[in-house]
């Protein structure tokens, strides 16, 4: 071919001479280099730091804020950690003597065996300790003799029934000294009487004794009720409208009660602590269903209602 022809018919001096034979190879040396700072600490990361516990810490010195050196241009010294501050003498003394008191105290309260020759005082008892004082005084209370007996005088009805009651018994106690005379409302199938009654008596044999002496005056009538028998009748309920010290205050009291339609008997009360006192008593009273009228009357002068047994000495006669 074309090609191949040409290549042929080159002249030999057009080709390149073949290079030269290369040198053995040698190693490299570097020159001498002074020597560079040591590289830095690397830090720990936060997470590759080890854990140091408290009691491995430093303890800094005390004594260290003695060679603190003031700030420059201040003159002020830094702040450190303070000394470490030691009890005064005087303060130990005191912490002493405490402790010894202490000790003693403890030792006379618990253990008193401890020391020789002491004895615990004796307590004297609670009833002996106190000092001597007066013993308070019971209340007098009333302390004179039942006497339920009285003698049946009259009973009257209608609007001046308690006038012509309260008459009648003026009459026997101006008649009688001595004798009281009880006048009070009773109820007696459905009516209220006024009756008139005599006497505060603890036996029926001076219950008779005043029978027959208010018959013989033509004071009480046996006809009235049944026979002589019936005017002696038993009644030991009364009211109690208060107790005074001498019979002129009971009268005045009874004085008073009257002008509201209430009669009350002073009688000579004995008391426990030996003395007398006069006691105003409303009503003679079998038992305290027939005292009802009464009662209510009482209550409607709100005055206290208080059911009693009739007590007192006899005669009743002034001191």
């Amino acid at each position: 071919s074309e090609p191949h022809r040409a290549a042929a018919s080159a002249p030999p001096a057009e080709r390149f001479p073949p290079p030269p034979p290369a040198a053995p190879a040698q190693p490299w040396a570097a020159p001498p280099r002074e020597p560079g700072p040591p590289p830095a600490e690397t830090l720990p990361s936060g997470d590759a730091t080890a854990y140091v516990p408290a009691a491995q810490l430093p303890v800094p010195d005390p004594g260290w804020e003695a060679t603190v050196e003031p700030e420059p241009g201040t003159g002020k010294r830094r702040k450190t950690i303070p000394k470490e501050r030691k009890l005064s003498p005087l303060m130990l003394v005191l912490l002493v003597l405490l402790f010894i008191l202490l000790a003693a105290v403890a030792a006379v309260t618990f253990l008193p065996g401890l020391l020789p020759g002491w004895e615990r005082p004796a307590t004297a008892p609670a009833s002996t300790a106190r000092l001597p004082g007066r013993r308070p005084q019971a209340a007098a209370l009333p302390a004179g003799t039942a006497r339920p007996y009285s003698v049946y005088v009259r009973a009257f009805q209608g609007d001046r029934g308690y006038d012509a009651a309260v008459a009648l018994a003026k009459r026997v106690e101006s008649g009688f000294p001595g004798v009281s005379a009880y006048v009070f409302p009773e109820e007696i199938s459905g009516m209220i009487y006024y009756k008139v009654y005599a006497g505060m008596l603890d036996d029926t044999v001076q219950a008779a004794a005043l029978r027959t002496q208010l018959m013989g005056a033509h004071l009480a009538n046996p006809d009235d009720v049944g026979g002589p028998a019936a005017l002696i009748q038993a009644r030991p309920w009364t009211f109690d409208l208060g107790a005074f010290p001498t019979r002129e205050a009971a009268d005045r009291r009874a004085a008073e009660l009257a002008t509201a339609a209430i009669f009350a008997s002073p009688t000579a009360v004995p008391q426990t602590d030996g003395s007398e006192r006069w006691t105003l008593y409303a009503g003679a009273y079998p038992d305290s269903a027939r005292a009802e009228p009464m009662k209510k009357t009482l209550q409607s002068a709100r005055l206290p209602a208080r059911l009693v047994q009739r007590v007192g000495r006899a005669p009743a006669t002034s001191k």
